[in-house]
């Protein structure tokens, strides 16, 4: 099955919660061979089929804009959209349009992990990306300020002189948002300092019934420095691959005018009209209402069996929206993993934290997403690594007493002095 999914799908009795995507019973076939059937029975089916205007089709993006201004409950022009094929080919391109090795690069620290890959294929050294240690709020803005401030500003040419990523609204992996008055900050930072900031908004509509998130910084910014990286995959099904991208116009001449664009037109062209035929037809805000109700049930069938499970010591906050759960943990989640994948009648696995830090200081941190199973699952893998977790804390104290005393044999000084460092 791994040959027909980008996720393994021949163990059903391993929970795995690494993987952050809808699990089977939320993807909708039905309702998009409803609209696909719909879209290619019109006379003008042909022009679905054939290549994409630069920036997407009018009609879709005229829809989509209403669709996102009933949604975000904020104005979002079709002016202000450019169709893609999915937010990580999106961010690739970003970089590639905007930036060049002059550009200096700050992330989140934690961030989402394959976004610092998207840079390193980019040939960006992670160790020169300027980390920013993530609060309670969000992003250390006063920190990037500090920061901002030590480097000279450099004006490079039409690329941005700095470009900042990061996932605003239940990041990834935190699950916690920016704060509205860091959000003000940060457009007055990028104006100030020539920064590109590039927003991942993925999740901005998946809050939890009764809800709200901040708005979005793109909804902020007026002269030009915010993009806005969106996509379906989470709101409706990854194999979907069409995303959108909102920003101001002169950014969004930049897509326009790109050679990429030019060559193949919007890409997933077909796609984008059978989405239109879902937002038309109002079967697309259905679903994602549908999905913050069954989310939140997850989320909240998850942390409660946590809660019950986790060994002391672990601390967890609970989202309010989004796909992930961020845990303390007094453990070396990394080795923890591995000496999971070692002891295969357990069965269940995670993301260690510093897949999520260039700079590898989150190493005690796990993260959990809780939208690929149902409740009982949910709990299932939850007692599973509770129970796990304490067992490998005792096989590490056994292991630790066994040096020990076979050290006291050989160097009794050397086993007094573990002890001391054990204290």
């Amino acid at each position: 099955m791994e040959d027909r999914t980008l996720f393994p799908a021949d163990k059903p009795d391993w929970i795995s919660f690494e993987f952050g995507a809808p699990g089977k019973d939320l993807l909708p076939p039905n309702l998009i061979l409803e609209a696909a059937q719909q879209r290619l029975s019109e006379d003008d089916a042909w022009m679905a089929l054939q290549y994409g205007p630069m920036l997407g089709d009018l009609y879709f993006r005229k829809a989509l804009a209403q669709f996102l201004s009933k949604m975000y409950q904020s104005d979002c022009s079709f002016e202000h959209l450019c169709i893609n094929n999915g937010a990580s080919q999106s961010f690739f391109n970003i970089i590639t349009l905007f930036c060049n090795k002059e550009t200096v690069f700050y992330v989140e620290n934690p961030t989402y992990f394959l976004a610092l890959r998207v840079l390193q294929d980019h040939e960006i050294d992670l160790n020169k990306t300027v980390k920013i240690p993530v609060e309670e709020d969000g992003l250390d803005v006063d920190y990037l300020e500090q920061q901002l401030k030590r480097q000279p500003l450099l004006k490079n040419g039409k690329k941005f002189s700095r470009l900042l990523y990061l996932v605003p609204t239940f990041s990834n992996p935190t699950g916690g948002s920016l704060s509205l008055e860091k959000r003000r900050k940060l457009v007055e930072l990028a104006e100030e300092y020539d920064m590109l900031v590039v927003c991942d908004d993925i999740y901005q509509l998946l809050h939890f019934p009764g809800f709200a998130p901040p708005p979005r910084l793109v909804s902020l910014d007026t002269k030009g420095y915010v993009i806005s990286n969106c996509s379906f995959s989470k709101l409706l099904a990854p194999g979907v691959r069409v995303g959108w991208v909102e920003a101001h116009p002169r950014l969004i001449d930049v897509f326009f005018k790109s050679g990429l664009m030019f060559s193949s037109g919007s890409p997933n062209h077909i796609m984008a009209n059978v989405l239109l035929k879902m937002i038309e037809n109002q079967s697309l805000e259905r679903h994602v209402l549908g999905l913050q109700q069954t989310y939140e049930s997850r989320c909240n069938a998850l942390c409660d069996a946590l809660e019950r499970y986790l060994p002391s010591g672990c601390i967890l906050k609970r989202p309010k929206g989004g796909f992930f759960v961020w845990i303390e943990t007094q453990t070396d989640t990394a080795k923890l993993l591995q000496w999971l994948r070692d002891q295969e009648q357990i069965r269940v696995s995670f993301t260690p934290g510093n897949a999520f830090s260039a700079d590898l200081s989150h190493g005690k941190y796990l993260r959990m997403a809780f939208s690929l199973y149902q409740e009982p699952e949910l709990e299932k893998g939850a007692e599973r690594l509770g129970k796990a977790m304490k067992v490998f804390k005792s096989c590490l104290s056994f292991y630790w007493t066994a040096s020990c005393l076979a050290r006291m044999v050989t160097s009794p000084s050397l086993a007094f002095q573990m002890s001391l460092e054990s204290i």
